[in-house]
């Protein structure tokens, strides 16, 4: 079979293919725990361009210390390939991972291993097999907590999370810019006099920053989703406040295909229980387009919510309200007008707590996070793998012709590469068309 591979540059989510919709739910197709006899906790995930998935946390386990970050890659199938232990001398973890433009990766954590004070932001570089290039650490004499963070157009990184060290409150939103190597270019802190939390960055299409977290400094209720817009230079253009009179905890955010924003997280202001599951999407300038709530009688929170190539939402979390357990896995579709298409639980009798998931190749989800129902130890990593989405059956590459196989680039959503692969049977012209999330 004959194998291409093409690059693009740009910036944003690449959509190959239109799509389609119905009504149903996908199954579970099968699921791994990483872990050993201590606590090994899972919280971010990515896909390789192999098919396989690399997952990012934290374990005690394999280290016998305080935790170290701890790296798993997998095929496929979600059988281990390798694994890479990035220890210091004390509390390390990784919140987040994402791939890098060389084909490595990028991880953002924090540190009480090194740097300045109780904890630091901690970004870390590697190659393609998870061997450390280079880690670097930020902060002050108080505490900083590295939540997320991406690689720039121009190569280097940019994290954020809080920081007690610097700013005008309790903590701020701190946002650090660094070059390739990881080197210091600005940093920013964006904040009130009270607890400010910046838990996701998106870089945008205008060459600014998305922030987005949640604020007990402004808004209505005690905390509120906040979202932050910068110039290139992260110097802030204008920031929202969404919420009612109770708590909302904004734990990711995203920018959309048409310019706007989706942010989730959980609300105790709107829904039927203790806290549920809160979808926002907003316009390109921040304004409200709508919101919806959704779960039960108790406690649900939403960690992870991804746009898909149909223009509707995938959602991951934990639910108390559904499923077998104490918590279980909350998978949630809702439709470009944020109503729900579908949800499943996936679980055990104990708690389990979905905190990243991401559409596949074929249509279905890969879902990632910590779980004390299943595995070897009191908390293992949990991969769980679905079919594809009977809601878009037709979004995949069923729609080409059978002779032909376009793959989903990767990554996606990219900054500032992309990779698409295509198969032939045999040597042949190829026109294949790339839109950006503008449409264009």
């Amino acid at each position: 079979m004959n194998m291409r591979k093409l690059g693009y540059t740009a910036f944003g989510m690449a959509l190959l293919i239109l799509v389609s919709s119905a009504f149903a739910q996908p199954d579970s197709l099968w699921s791994r725990t990483f872990g050993g006899a201590d606590y090994d906790g899972c919280w971010s995930l990515l896909p390789t361009p192999d098919g396989g998935y690399v997952i990012a946390g934290e374990t005690s386990s394999l280290t016998q210390t305080p935790p170290d970050i701890w790296l798993v890659k997998t095929n496929a199938s979600g059988d281990s390939l390798w694994s890479r232990i990035i220890q210091a001398n004390s509390v390390d973890l990784c919140n987040s991972i994402q791939a890098t433009a060389d084909g490595g990766f990028a991880l953002f954590g924090t540190t009480n291993s090194m740097g300045s004070g109780e904890l630091d932001f901690w970004p870390i570089k590697t190659n393609a097999a998870g061997d450390c290039l280079w880690t670097r650490s930020f902060g002050g004499s108080d505490w900083e907590e590295g939540l997320a963070g991406l690689q720039t157009s121009d190569g280097g990184f940019v994290i954020v999370g809080y920081t007690s060290s610097f700013g005008v409150g309790e903590s701020d939103f701190w946002m650090v810019k660094t070059d390739a190597n990881g080197d210091s270019l600005w940093s920013r802190t964006f904040g009130g006099a009270n607890t400010d939390i910046c838990w996701a960055v998106q870089q945008t299409s205008d060459g600014g920053y998305a922030l987005a977290g949640f604020t007990n400094s402004f808004g209505a209720g005690s905390q509120d989703f906040w979202l932050v817009k910068t110039d290139a230079n992260g110097d802030s253009l204008w920031s929202r406040t969404y919420g009612g009179s109770g708590p909302e905890i904004l734990h990711s955010a995203q920018q959309t295909s048409d310019g706007g924003f989706i942010l989730a997280g959980r609300t105790n202001s709107y829904g039927a229980g203790n806290s549920d599951f809160w979808l926002v999407k907003t316009d390109a300038s921040g304004a409200l387009v709508w919101s919806n709530s959704f779960g039960g009688s108790n406690s649900d929170k939403c960690f992870r919510v991804r746009q898909t190539p149909d223009g509707s939402y995938i959602m991951g979390g934990a639910t108390l309200s559904f499923g077998a357990g104490s918590s279980d896995f909350w998978l949630v579709k809702a439709n470009t007008n944020g109503d729900s298409v579908w949800s499943r639980t996936f679980g055990g009798t104990d708690w389990d707590d979905c905190w990243d998931v991401h559409r596949t190749s074929d249509g279905g989800y890969v879902l990632a996070g910590p779980t004390d129902s299943f595995g070897a130890g009191s908390t293992d990593y949990w991969l769980v793998r679905t079919g594809a989405d009977p809601a878009a059956s037709d979004e995949h590459t069923t729609s080409l012709p059978q002779q032909h196989t376009l793959h989903q680039n990767w990554p996606n959503p990219f900054n500032p590469v992309t990779q698409i692969t295509y198969n032939l049977t045999r040597a042949g012209h190829v026109s294949i068309q790339v839109f950006d999330i503008l449409g264009q």
